[in-house]
């Protein structure tokens, strides 16, 4: 039998591909939710280099904070 968290992930990661597939406006924020729930880090952002200078914020998890955007 499949350990209950190994299912679990695999329920998330069916979840991520159905989102990506069907084009979901909000894919970015929540690839990075899936982050941070499955790897247990703080918050997760999402970038885009625009040019050698600036970046894009793609997407950002619930608990990022937007002290980021400097």
């Amino acid at each position: 039998m499949i350990p209950t968290d190994k299912f679990d992930v695999l329920n998330n990661y069916n979840h991520m591909i159905e989102l990506a597939l069907h084009g979901k406006d909000n894919f970015p924020d929540e690839v990075c939710n899936f982050l941070v729930n499955e790897f247990e880090f703080q918050a997760a952002v999402l970038f885009k280099v625009v040019n050698s200078s600036s970046l894009q914020v793609l997407g950002k998890s619930t608990s990022a904070k937007k002290n980021y955007l400097r």
